[in-house]
């Protein structure tokens, strides 16, 4: 996350400086016409309809149409539904975030995180709130 903020004391943007990695191979992002992205960082094949602030979103994540995610992480092929609100989260892998889903901490420090697991379907309508969401954990 620190990587958005331009005051970090790196460079990434030093030609001297060279980064390897592996990415597959991905269609372009998609931002479509009412989709809002500000400081955030995207690896290819997203697809965006909704708002992203201040998150780093890795590859073929999916984000609908009057979603909003703020200060997050989100991993490799998540698909976060319509009108879902996400913020201060890690959400892993495969996950699916139904619509109108909402995660966040309920006392809305920057520094309590919301960690949802690895290939979770978090159910429509419901509200993660604390510090970590597994399959044994109750939606409140």
């Amino acid at each position: 996350m620190e990587l958005l903020n331009g005051k970090n004391g790196l460079d990434i943007f030093d030609p001297g400086w060279c980064i390897y990695t592996v990415n597959q191979n991905r269609q372009p992002n998609y931002l479509s016409p009412g989709s809002k992205v500000k400081n955030t960082l995207l690896n290819g094949g997203c697809v965006i309809f909704g708002k992203v602030v201040n998150s780093v979103l890795a590859g073929g994540v999916f984000i609908g149409e009057g979603s909003v995610v703020k200060n997050s992480v989100i991993m490799e092929n998540v698909r976060i539904g319509h009108n879902v609100k996400i913020n201060n989260a890690i959400i892993d892998e495969r996950t699916v975030v139904e619509d109108g889903a909402r995660i966040r901490n309920m006392n809305g420090s920057q520094k309590d995180i919301i960690l949802v697991e690895e290939g979770m379907t978090i159910p429509g309508d419901s509200a993660i709130a604390g510090f970590s969401y597994r399959e044994e954990y109750k939606c409140i």
